[in-house]
């Protein structure tokens, strides 16, 4: 059963260059440590840009601040969620067999900058490691593509993810 996407915020052109430079930080992490676009092909500028924008419009969904935090996939939680992001609508949720069992995944996609952003669902990770979605032979390295009708809609991603961590007041 297809699922219906949820159009996020649009990004501010504040927010836009924020994304741009936190992903050309990024590029220049990934060649500090010798990862190449050649065997990592969403590990170049246009998909650093793609998953911190989706970072960022996640956090506004949700009600939260972004916090940029360099490491190679920039993958801090948002409400409990790991954010996954395609340029392509009908995309899938990539799924490596090292992600831990318990973290929820959430699917966003956007063709671009300036372009609208979609949240797709959410799923997770124990129940994204079917044998029927094994690809081998992927780009990334292998990994499952979980199809966006596995995923749960987002009105119900609630039931779904952990609880939020409660900040200390100070």
């Amino acid at each position: 059963m297809k699922h219906q996407a949820v159009l996020l915020p649009r990004l501010t052109q504040e927010q836009e260059a924020e994304a741009l430079r936190c992903a050309v930080e990024m590029n220049a992490a990934d060649k500090r440590i010798g990862l190449t676009h050649q065997h990592y092909p969403g590990h170049n500028l246009d998909g650093h840009v793609l998953n911190v924008r989706a970072q960022i419009a996640a956090c506004q969904h949700f009600g939260q601040p972004f916090h940029f935090v360099l490491n190679s996939f920039n993958e801090e939680k948002v409400d409990g969620l790991r954010i996954r992001a395609t340029k392509y609508y009908t995309g899938h949720v990539l799924i490596h067999p090292d992600d831990p069992d318990e973290d929820v995944f959430a699917l966003i996609t956007s063709k671009g900058p300036g372009e609208p952003l979609y949240y797709h669902g959410s799923i997770k990770a124990r129940d994204a490691k079917r044998p029927e979605w094994w690809n081998p032979d992927a780009p990334n390295g292998a990994c499952y593509y979980v199809p966006q009708e596995a995923l749960t809609p987002c009105g119900a991603v609630a039931a779904n993810t952990p609880p939020p961590n409660k900040k200390e007041q100070s």
